[in-house]
């Protein structure tokens, strides 16, 4: 891994980076080493305990959108929104934390939005009893996906950020991991060894 978290607009600056300036350093080269060895292992520890273990969130998502969905397409708004109202409670007391309140924030406002989308969903009402039954249009149910989607928009956002912060845990344990072994190499290099 070479690239830490930075913004998209500036250049990649990563561990091989701190490498490269550390070979130049010389004699207190593997002094620095095995600072960095515990102060990154100490930092990736340190990290997931904050952030937490990852959660496999798309994996939870993928199923409750499709349920949902189709309760919005056929205007269950009752099962809609049970369904949404659980997955957004369950992934909160996951997390734990702020991003806890902020996804129970996100679950109260579920009714209201499938309400809204129910009702912009609904099909337009027949004007003769016995016209024939529509059969189901299948741009209603992609526009429910889409609406469900969007009322879960900001959990995912979240999600999507505490992926981005687990993989910067990641890369702190691998830096820790390659310092050390570049550390062992090079003792057992002098030692002979």
């Amino acid at each position: 891994i070479v690239a830490t978290a930075v913004s998209p607009d500036l250049p990649p600056r990563g561990l091989d980076e701190v490498i490269a300036i550390l070979d130049g350093l010389g004699a207190h080269r593997e002094t620095l080493y095995g600072k960095l060895v515990s102060d990154f292992g100490r930092a990736a520890v340190d990290l997931e305990r904050i952030v937490g273990k990852p959660l496999g969130y798309r994996d939870l998502l993928t199923p409750v959108v499709g349920e949902a969905a189709e309760m919005v397409a056929s205007g269950d708004r009752r099962g809609a929104t049970e369904v949404l109202g659980r997955f957004c409670d369950d992934v909160a007391s996951r997390v734990g934390g702020e991003l806890e309140e902020e996804i129970q924030a996100v679950s109260a406002s579920i009714p209201a939005k499938v309400d809204a989308a129910v009702a912009a969903l609904a099909p337009t009402p027949r004007l003769f009893r016995w016209s024939r039954v529509q059969p189901e249009d299948p741009a209603r149910g992609a526009s429910a996906r889409r609406e469900v989607e969007l009322m879960l928009a900001p959990v995912t956002a979240a999600m999507t950020a505490r992926a981005r912060a687990l993989a910067v845990v990641a890369e702190l344990a691998v830096g820790a991991a390659r310092l050390d072994l570049l550390v062992r190499s090079e003792a057992a290099s002098r030692t002979g060894g």
